[in-house]
């Protein structure tokens, strides 16, 4: 019994529901229980209902068996039983300590209260190596939150659902191939928005450190959150198709509300005279700017525009009015550099989610979500009436999916995008439900697991206490003093960043080229000098303990290289019966550590050219005017809010600063040019203002989208006449857009008797590759 007790009371913290129901179990009445002279490796079970034992031999003889089977999963972190069977075996494997964590479903409740009476496993349960589920415990919002760190996705590959005795194949065959779904699922999700790719995190990364001045610079995301729940229910509105219906009824109770608005509804909400208390905003792409800018100003007044520091300038600059409030997402960048006072909202991918995010930590105690369709309407709309993109900004493809409808009343139609916002609804619905209500009022769209869905009219009646009208809110900011003090920091954190990032830069490229020498056909390193080499780079790779490494440098790398660690995992388990295997997996690991870390020395220098853009771009709001010198002599000037030099030509081009095309006048002194800020007279960095030289990769690309923005000069295209021709831009990311090559290869049907011509700019797209996709001869130009 004490056994039972000290299980139960670890249970309680891991998984109560569970542990409740095997509390309320008074007596054993589906098994007979067998075990010899109160030896627990004897411990087997017959059902009392269809006979079958859990052990058709000995169990003490299966015990012995399953040891010698399992040898080869010795070095696994992770191991996956359907069943816990007597627990013995369970307990045996818990002792290697290589095994992080086991994960155990049990259907047969009564033979898990029986087994937690026989054995102890109450420190492996508070240690959370054994993770115990019930039956009803195997849904998609709890089995996910088992799958957040990066290395349960680098082992990906090695799982598999074991089932621990054959009683479990035979009755319960269909409920184990349920489970196994839905672990799979939660797997494959948690990979999915572990983080973007590589280039996203630099982009967030560039965008945060732009913006730490301006962030400072707003109210604390904590002043928000304090002063935001002045009453009990707050509506989160999206722009799905169901919106336009819900309006009418959201505008009659805005005064008693609080409003929480993704960006995309702040437009649709003011042509319905509906003013938000808070529009979140999240995205990182400049095109989030149009929700404010096609917004008349007036619609600013009085609201608090709640925005994330991994966003776009020009979404920042905007804001035409109201309080802004810019906020720092929890990603190890942001945790790193802070200000923590700013932070943390955010976790998930969309601004709803952000919205969710910011209503349960303001303390509500419901949370009414209506817009909220995550799937296409009747209509094959994908956003409300009103929505700056139109109301099919969003197409339905092949590889959409159907899911279960609001209320359960039908399929609708989803993509997997949307799909992944929903189920990170349902992660953070499971988490919240203990303090607070969601209703799911949107009338449309996909049923989300865990929220109540009853109509927008009946959650008002029930939920809405329409007598006192809620409070403007007003939010303070940090003091000149405390700003400075904070400011300061946080630049100090970012030298500290990039000076870690270069040395370990440098280390990763030596180990590179070692690697790549002892990888040669003519290079035979023993299995020792191998080893050496392995150890090295695993020195680089496990460095989790040092805080810049672990929140910065693999936070932004984890995804690109999850694909790398994916396919060092199963050499990283194997064990080798001989001395010839045990060189075949070194020589597997070699051969996948070359591209490793050719791959993370590549991450890092971009790490380091981010770095160093984004400090020198926040000078395009502190330099007024450029100047622009040929040894000692001015031979040019522009502004940095026009960038329209009198004889040269500017082009500010992302992650490479403001580019100058130099006059040909000047074209022999190139070399010789430099920039001074026009105010003070210094010399101004390369990383925010340069040279374009006319040789460059992009120089001629850039040029021709310039030109597209110019007046057509007639006389000079004279000579470009071609009758009867249709030309294409024949760039990379053009060849590799399925619907630009769809409808090119559409034209060449339409109009059989043209000539056609590919436009490309450089050499890094040839004749050969454009081949690949388009369907008809045609000239380059």
């Amino acid at each position: 019994m004490q056994f039972f007790q000290a299980n139960i009371s670890e249970l309680k913290i891991t998984n109560s529901s569970l542990a409740t129901r095997l509390e309320t179990i008074k007596e054993v009445k589906d098994f007979e229980i067998f075990m010899d002279n109160d030896d627990v490796t004897t411990l087997n079970f017959v059902h009392t209902k269809h006979f079958t034992p859990l052990y058709e031999d000995s169990p003490s003889k299966t015990l012995e068996l399953q040891i010698r089977e399992y040898e080869v999963f010795k070095k696994h972190p992770y191991l996956y039983f359907y069943g816990v069977a007597n627990g013995v075996f369970i307990k045996y494997l818990l002792e290697n300590q290589t095994h992080e964590r086991i994960m155990v479903i049990e259907p047969e409740i009564e033979l898990l209260y029986v087994v937690l009476h026989m054995i102890d496993f109450s420190q492996e349960i508070r240690d959370k190596r054994l993770v115990i589920l019930g039956s009803e415990d195997v849904e998609f919002g709890s089995v996910v939150h088992y799958f957040l760190s990066f290395k349960e996705h680098k082992y990906a590959r090695t799982y598999a659902l074991h089932p621990n005795t054959n009683y479990y194949d035979k009755h319960f065959f269909e409920h184990m191939q349920d489970t196994n779904r839905v672990i799979i699922e939660s797997l494959y999700h948690s990979v999915n928005i572990a983080g973007n790719d590589t280039t996203d995190a630099l982009i967030g990364l560039k965008h945060h450190i732009a913006n730490l001045s301006k962030t400072v610079e707003t109210p604390p995301l904590f002043e928000l959150l304090n002063k935001l729940h002045t009453c009990d229910t707050a509506v989160l509105v999206s722009t799905g198709p169901s919106l336009s219906k819900q309006l009418p009824l959201l505008k009659k109770i805005a005064p008693y509300v609080r409003i929480i608005a993704v960006d995309a509804s702040f437009p649709v909400l003011y042509h319905a005279g509906i003013k938000p208390d808070v529009v979140v905003s999240i995205e990182r792409v400049k095109e989030s700017a149009r929700f404010f800018t096609d917004t008349p100003k007036e619609a600013f007044d009085d609201v608090v525009f709640a925005l994330s520091s991994v966003q776009h300038t020009k979404v920042v600059h905007s804001i035409k009015g109201g309080t802004m409030q810019m906020s720092l997402r929890p990603l190890g960048i942001m945790m790193y550099t802070g200000p923590e006072h700013w932070g943390y909202l955010g976790l998930g991918q969309s601004a709803a989610n952000m919205a969710y995010e910011m209503i349960y930590h303001s303390k509500f105690n419901n949370c009414i979500l209506i817009g909220q369709d995550l799937a296409f309407g009747e209509d094959g709309s994908s956003h409300a009436s009103g929505h700056v993109f139109g109301q099919q900004n969003v197409k339905t493809k092949e590889e959409d999916i159907w899911v279960k409808g609001w209320q359960g009343k039908a399929k609708v139609r989803t993509n997997h995008v949307w799909d992944m916002f929903r189920k990170s609804f349902e992660k953070d619905i499971a988490e919240t439900k203990a303090t607070m209500l969601t209703i799911n009022a949107t009338e449309g769209g996909v049923s989300i697991h865990g929220t109540l869905e009853i109509p927008f009219i009946d959650v008002v009646k029930k939920y809405i206490k329409q007598k006192k009208q809620k409070n403007r809110l007003e939010l303070l900011r940090a003091t000149e003093e405390e700003k400075k003090r904070i400011t300061k920091e946080v630049w100090q954190k970012v030298d500290l960043m990039r000076e870690y990032v270069e040395v370990l830069l440098e280390e990763s490229k030596g180990l590179f080229l070692e690697i790549a020498k002892a990888c040669e056909e003519d290079f035979s390193p023993t299995n020792s000098e191998m080893k050496a080499l392995i150890q090295r780079a695993e020195k680089i790779k496990y460095r989790h303990d040092e805080e810049i490494y672990d929140k910065i440098v693999w936070h932004i790398a984890q995804t690109t290289m999850l694909s790398k660690e994916i396919d060092l995992a199963p050499a990283e388990v194997f064990i080798a019966q001989n001395e010839e295997e045990e060189t075949k997996r070194l020589s597997h690991l070699m051969q996948a550590y070359k591209p490793w870390l050719f791959m993370f020395a590549g991450i890092l220098d971009a790490i380091v050219r981010t770095i160093d853009y984004a400090k020198s771009r926040r000078l395009i709001d502190e330099v007024k005017s450029i100047d622009v010198f040929a040894k000692d002599k001015k031979i040019d000037s522009f502004t940095c809010k026009e960038l329209s030099p009198k004889k040269g030509r500017i082009f500010d081009v992302d992650m490479r600063g403001i580019l100058y095309d130099v006059p040909d006048e000047h074209q022999e002194k190139i070399g010789e040019i430099f920039f001074k800020d026009s105010d003070n007279g210094k010399e101004l960095p390369r990383a925010f203002v340069d040279v374009f030289y006319r040789d460059d990769e992009k120089y001629n690309e850039l040029s021709f989208m310039r030109s597209l923005e110019e007046p057509v000069d007639e006389e000079k295209i004279k000579d470009m006449y071609c009758p009867n021709a249709i030309g294409f831009l024949a760039t990379k990311e053009n060849m590799e857009d399925e619907e630009f090559v769809e409808y090119i290869n559409e034209i060449i049907k339409d109009f059989q008797n043209c000539k056609f011509k590919a436009f490309i700019f450089n050499d890094s797209i040839n004749l050969k590759i454009i081949k690949q996709y388009i369907l008809k001869d045609f000239e380059i130009i």
